[in-house]
């Protein structure tokens, strides 16, 4: 299912202004993702047939060239219709030898017809072509270093998605492992909880570890509980909206300084792993679903 929603452009026939949003967001596309080289912007009125003309450098081990593309932008989203070759991509060919170009590329929002899916395969054999349809552009922009251009042209979409993917703040990205099966539990910690092992007597916490949910957990639990073990449990995927993650880390920090709770050594140096590496999904604003999860975890008992 499509996490941006390109209606979020406004279209492209309208007369408030921002009828030039999909061509100026085509231009940013392939300058700032793809590194092209603009060599004619974007313009209202008569553009001969083409919306941009953009340069990209090829290099190889023994040479270099360019290509002087042609960049259609079409964009369809508001009725979803294709785009079509008798009466969208008119006369291609005399296109690109109007504008010395080499290759043609469309970039829509919507999908190319067949008909212009063969006419775009049977210039293939002279000309460079590519199309960029709206699950192409969506799966290169949801790479984390292009948040600014969804921020900026997709602002609603971006509040969807802006927790999902780590931050890298500590130079690279550090994975999160479950104690049992592996399994990168930032990829997805919804599914997954950090467990607290104590022993009783002592009143000290032995071990901190996270796992998945289900069988992992389980597996790992037995043997601790029949050892005479205690257990306790915060979800991972509640751990990663700020506020929680905050006052979790403030209730470990007043535990240790008032004495009420202990760690060994190593529980201790795994519970800062775990809370170093969850940093990595925190450091961020809460989106609309967070703020009303914090709600709901604010009327919950305290954890550890």
């Amino acid at each position: 299912m499509p996490i941006l929603d390109f209606k979020e452009i406004p279209k492209a026939n309208t007369g408030n202004g921002d009828q030039d949003t999909f061509e100026l967001f085509a231009r940013e596309y392939f300058e700032k993702v793809l590194n092209f080289v603009i060599k004619s912007e974007p313009n209202r009125g008569a553009d001969g047939g083409k919306d941009i003309i953009a340069i990209e450098h090829q290099t190889g081990a023994l040479s270099s060239n360019d290509i002087v593309w042609l960049i259609s932008c079409k964009h369809y989203a508001h009725t979803g219709k294709s785009v079509n070759d008798s009466t969208d991509e008119q006369n291609i060919i005399d296109r690109l030898e109007q504008h010395k170009a080499n290759g043609f590329i469309g970039f829509y929002s919507t999908l190319p017809s067949s008909g212009l899916n063969n006419r775009l395969d049977s210039i293939k054999d002279k000309y460079k072509v590519a199309v960029f349809n709206h699950e192409r552009i969506e799966s290169s922009l949801l790479e984390g270093k292009y948040y600014g251009l969804v921020q900026r042209f997709f602002p609603n979409s971006y509040t969807k998605i802006s927790h999902k993917e780590p931050s890298v703040i500590f130079g690279k990205y550090e994975p999160l492992t479950c104690a049992c099966c592996g399994k990168d539990l930032l990829k997805d910690p919804k599914y997954s909880i950090v467990v607290y092992i104590e022993e009783p007597e002592r009143q000290e916490y032995v071990d901190v570890y996270v796992c998945c949910k289900g069988g992992c957990d389980k597996k790992l639990l037995r043997e601790k509980r029949l050892q005479g073990y205690l257990d306790s449990w915060e979800d991972l995927g509640d751990l990663r909206i700020p506020m929680w993650f905050m006052r979790n880390a403030m209730s470990i920090v007043n535990n240790l300084y008032s004495g009420e709770k202990k760690f060994s050594e190593e529980a201790f140096h795994n519970l800062k792993i775990i809370l170093l590496r969850l940093s990595q999904l925190v450091v961020r604003q809460e989106t609309k679903e967070e703020k009303e999860r914090i709600k709901d975890l604010l009327s919950l008992p305290d954890g550890i």
